[in-house]
């Protein structure tokens, strides 16, 4: 998928991180994995209609992890998986 950056075109960062099917981000500055089914509760932004179906430039700004509001940390691992962000992103216009 492609995105436009205002100088150009790049590739979207779409590189799933998942472990192994488990659902698990590796997350190294916390020496843990974030389990995706305790992530609930999240919020978009940069959803431009002009760029469906791909919608590469929507992220996650706010989610819970467990109940709990998650740190910048944790947004900034989930939103490297562009995959995850992309089927968020689907259940939640959906």
């Amino acid at each position: 998928m492609l995105r436009h950056d205002g100088q150009g075109q790049e590739e979207c960062n779409n590189q799933p991180t998942l472990n192994s099917g488990t659902g698990d981000i590796p997350n190294k500055n916390y020496m843990k994995t974030l389990d995706y089914t305790k992530i609930s509760d999240i919020e978009f932004d940069g959803i431009d209609t002009e760029d469906y179906p791909d919608f590469c430039d929507a992220f996650i700004t706010n989610a819970n992890y467990d109940g709990e509001p998650m740190t910048e940390q944790q947004l900034e691992e989930i939103n490297k998986d562009g995959s995850f962000v992309y089927e968020s992103l689907m259940n939640h216009l959906y």
